[in-house]
């Protein structure tokens, strides 16, 4: 379940648009620091299905959501990006961090 909001962080990260901004208006502000903290590989910061299908940029979100997220903060993040990247991409499946 983290993995998932990893990746959804991780696609709400990859750019600074409007429409993401409006997306990201679910997340918790430590959230918010770890989409733009994440490690976004080669992929593009407006590359969201890039983003959500690069491990290393789910694994480095997730790791940064446990370190500075605590309580409902966590579940929270994890549930707004599982539902963002599994919108983005058809087959998805998160990472072991």
């Amino acid at each position: 379940m983290r993995l998932s909001f990893a990746l959804a962080a991780a696609a709400l990260a990859s750019t600074v648009s409007a429409s993401l901004v409006a997306r990201s208006a679910s997340l918790p502000a430590c959230a918010l620091v770890c989409i733009t903290q994440a490690d976004s590989s080669d992929c593009k910061a407006t590359d969201n299905v890039c983003l959500c299908n690069k491990e290393r940029f789910l694994v480095s979100f997730i790791r940064c959501i446990n370190l500075f997220c605590q309580g409902g903060d966590i579940e929270t993040a994890l549930n707004a990006g599982n539902q963002l990247c599994a919108a983005i991409v058809c087959s998805f499946s998160f990472p072991k961090p």
